[in-house]
């Protein structure tokens, strides 16, 4: 959202000066209470909302007040509970376990069906690794940046949230692993997501608070917003788009029998990553024409920009027109270029806060799966 979590030049918080507690303070409170204090006043002078300004460059949207500090610990923050068995963070490991040792079982289960046939061969695991690799390094970077230059996490959260999907889709199309029948197509796909899945779960709260380099990925998607909530948010985003993904896929593949066909997920992909991501830089940065709009499932309305709009519009032009070899002929091309655009657009207006990725997935997926069913004429 604009104007939210920009990060100032603090004084240091460590400092005795900038505490805010007086001796008499100290002599009331507990040393819990505070630690808490303390803790408040640190998270109110590295986080605030950005003054409002005029003749804002993209510069001054990215990096809202110059360089953050290279001291930021999500521990420091008091949105969250040290008693983290309590939170969503022990939710979702347990969920993660749970679902592993499922997959797992699974995977046994189609190795001795097989015959004791290997199920998925070395290049499968390949695939998992560099993905993690290449899940880790986006988010570490991205917390650097939030870091060392004082890049909102507003946008470096984007980053994330985009490589959550498009790099199991990519890694499919690099490292193309064989598959049988539809079980051991579904069963690789969700070993695939599951390790995107693992990139965050990861970032639960003792993790991030025992390791350095797991806290600057924690960092690089905690919006001021979203707290205590960030992981629940951008996790339940991410299972629910993952899930879409591979029920587009599947329809596609076993239901209308265009393998091809398939690479056409790119799309909304593309339109959620590059039109969404950049909306919100391009509508606070040019946007001058504004309107509102009511939030599907809410009554809460949401000022946009038709600059920022168009920034979505445009990107599904593009991203339909770079797949036009894929449509199984041009009229399901014309359909595509001429309804995805605009409709995906209204998405991004109209979707809930926090929900918008899956609610474009949704849209776009939806979409591509009608289109395909256009016959030639």
């Amino acid at each position: 959202m604009a104007g939210y979590g920009a990060i100032v030049n603090a004084p240091d918080p460590s400092n005795s000066d900038s505490d805010d507690l007086s001796s008499g303070d100290e002599g009331l409170l507990s040393q819990e209470e505070c630690d808490e204090k303390r803790a408040k006043r640190r998270s109110s002078l590295l986080y605030t909302k950005s003054p409002k300004q005029t003749n804002k460059t993209l510069f001054d949207v990215l990096f809202p007040d110059g360089y953050g500090p290279k001291d930021l610990h999500s521990a420091d923050f008091p949105e969250y509970q040290r008693d983290w068995w309590h939170t969503y963070d022990m939710a979702l490991l347990v969920g993660m376990v749970a679902f592993g040792i499922i997959l797992a079982v699974l995977t046994t289960s189609f190795y001795f069906s097989s015959g004791g046939e290997n199920v998925f061969d070395d290049l499968f695991w390949l695939n998992l690794l560099i993905s993690v690799v290449v899940m880790f390094t986006f988010s570490f970077l991205g917390g650097l940046l939030v870091t060392r230059t004082g890049l909102r996490p507003n946008y470096t959260r984007k980053i994330q949230h985009f490589a959550a999907y498009i790099v199991p889709l990519i890694m499919d199309r690099i490292i193309v692993v064989p598959y049988h029948n539809w079980g051991e197509w579904l069963l690789q796909e969700a070993w695939g997501y599951y390790v995107v899945m693992l990139s965050f779960t990861i970032m639960i709260y003792p993790i991030r608070t025992a390791s350095r380099f797991v806290d600057l990925m924690f960092l690089a998607l905690d919006r001021v917003e979203d707290r205590p909530y960030t992981l629940k948010w951008i996790t339940g985003q991410i299972m629910i788009g993952d899930t879409l993904l591979v029920i587009g896929e599947g329809i596609i593949m076993f239901i209308l029998k265009n393998e091809l066909a398939t690479n056409l997920v790119f799309i909304p992909t593309l339109i959620v990553g590059f039109g969404d991501g950049l909306a919100e830089p391009v509508g606070i940065t040019w946007g001058k024409h504004k309107y509102r709009a009511r939030a599907c499932c809410s009554s809460r309305k949401y000022t946009r920009s038709f600059e920022g709009s168009f920034t979505v519009y445009i990107s599904g032009v593009i991203a339909c027109a770079a797949f036009y070899p894929v449509f199984a002929n041009w009229h399901q091309f014309l359909a595509a270029i001429v309804v995805i655009p605009p409709v995906m657009t209204v998405a991004e207006a109209i979707s809930p806060h926090t929900f918008d990725t899956p609610f474009m997935m949704l849209t776009g997926i939806s979409l591509i799966i009608a289109i395909s069913y256009i016959p030639p004429i």
